[in-house]
């Protein structure tokens, strides 16, 4: 009986070893995925991989996909068929997105209100946006939020359009 018991408390205490050991993994591969999320939306002239807003919960997703055992897959690429996990398909991907041109707000540090906000939207690389007509925009975009049902040109003539 006390045998029984002996093995009984070590293998409980194992058990909570290994729970604490991959507790641990999984803590390491956040940081390292979100730091490497960090890298995606790190401003560079301008332009980011993804925005704060796109970025929200990718790590954990990451860190998540690390974690699924043979989580392998095929697929065509080309003439060719590779094999790859699903961890190193969603983080490449992810990396070679094209960068977008942040504007405005998203910069700023997500101050949403109007008057602060030029534009939070992602023009295509090469448009350039008059601010003068985006600050319009956005100022006829808040007047038909305080006032439903409001049009377009009524909001843009109300606010001095």
């Amino acid at each position: 009986a006390d045998i029984d018991a002996a093995v009984a408390a070590q293998k409980t205490q194992n058990e909570a070893l290994q729970a604490q050991v991959k507790a641990n993994e999984f803590a390491r591969n956040l940081a390292a995925n979100a730091a490497f999320v960090s890298t995606l939306t790190a401003d560079q002239d301008g332009k980011v991989r993804l925005l704060p807003a796109q970025a929200e919960g990718v790590a954990e997703f990451l860190t998540r996909l690390q974690g699924v055992e043979s989580a392998e897959f095929e697929f065509s690429a080309g003439d060719e068929t590779k094999k790859q996990s699903l961890f190193e398909f969603a983080k490449g991907l992810l990396g070679a997105m094209p960068p977008q041109l942040q504007v405005g707000g998203e910069r700023a540090g997500h101050d949403s209100s109007p008057a602060a906000v030029i534009a939070t939207f992602n023009a295509p690389e090469g448009v350039s946006v008059d601010a003068s007509q985006s600050e319009l925009n956005s100022r006829a975009k808040a007047y038909q939020a305080q006032h439903p049902g409001t049009g377009w040109i009524a909001a843009v003539h109300a606010v001095g359009g």
